[in-house]
């Protein structure tokens, strides 16, 4: 099971995929996308929303130069503009029913040996490390799926899980550890991890392709988690856009290893690995868009 989150479009989209590896009839992926609020600049500039969101899975784009929703005849002249999701969120939605949407049961899946994946896309700006990581009182999907995650664990008394985490950002096509940076003394890349300690990236016929060297944390709670997190994201690389005043210009990914066995007695302990992988990828607009050159 795979599952990705996108942000795109004129307001924030968040796009979530399920693949699943258990049910051949069901899609490999889901979309969600989800409308971020306009901000205060947006507000001051007298710039108003044309973006409508229905029933959970429509998103409307209305006609710029009219701002209301065509019906009859109308509807074949107007420039409205409408999009279809496997879930649609609307500027007022919470970081939870985000999270609930789009990753919430995933966790069950990984726990049961099944590799899942979710990533936030889209431009500056959208307010994808936002819906990723969130802020203090606001928590985002990394963190409120690990929560989730040890709360699985615990309820699953019939096994044993070690759990192990790796945060890594690609920035100018390289690898970078989030959680170690490298140990060669050397200065920094912009303002991000570390500057020529970058890692490899390797296939392994057993693994598949990996990250050599990279460092993994094994974790037992989730307030240790999110220490973690914050550790990570002070090292990320980042930059002042016209877009965003703290823009994230690299992608990090956040990997979950979990490692389950029986735990019961006289019973033969079977080993099964699940792996959750959580992407805030950097912008994905042209440079010159947001006078970031």
């Amino acid at each position: 099971m795979a599952a990705a989150v996108q942000h795109g479009g004129p307001a924030q989209a968040v796009s979530a995929a399920a693949a699943s590896a258990v049910d051949d009839s069901a899609s490999s992926i889901k979309v969600a996308v989800r409308v971020r609020p306009l901000s205060a600049s947006e507000k001051k500039s007298g710039i108003s929303s044309i973006v409508r969101v229905l029933e959970g899975q429509t998103v409307v784009v209305l006609d710029p130069t009219d701002g209301n929703i065509a019906y009859g005849p109308a509807a074949n002249r107007t420039r409205e503009k409408t999009y279809s999701f496997d879930h649609a969120f609307g500027e007022d939605d919470t970081q939870e029913k985000i999270f609930n949407g789009t990753t919430r049961d995933l966790v069950e899946q990984v726990l049961s040996g099944i590799n899942c994946t979710v990533f936030a896309y889209g431009p500056t700006g959208s307010g994808k490390t936002y819906t990723m990581t969130g802020v203090e009182g606001s928590l985002g999907v990394m963190p409120l799926t690990l929560s989730r995650l040890f709360a699985m664990m615990e309820s699953h008394t019939e096994q044993t899980f070690k759990v192990r985490i790796s945060y890594i950002e690609v920035y100018n096509e390289c690898v970078y550890d989030l959680l170690q940076p490298a140990a060669n003394g050397n200065v920094p890349h912009g303002n991000g991890a570390n500057a020529f300690g970058g890692l490899d990236l390797r296939e392994d016929p057993v693994k598949g392709m990996f990250v050599a060297g990279v460092h993994e944390e094994e974790v037992a709670e989730t307030g240790q988690v999110l220490r973690l997190l914050e550790r990570g994201n002070a090292r990320r690389s980042t930059e002042s856009t016209k877009a965003n005043a703290s823009s994230s210009r690299s992608h990090a990914v956040l990997s979950i290893s979990i490692e389950a066995r029986e735990a019961l007695a006289g019973i033969r302990k079977e080993l099964s690995l699940g792996k959750l992988s959580l992407i805030d990828l950097a912008g994905s607009e042209r440079m010159g868009k947001t006078n970031n050159d």
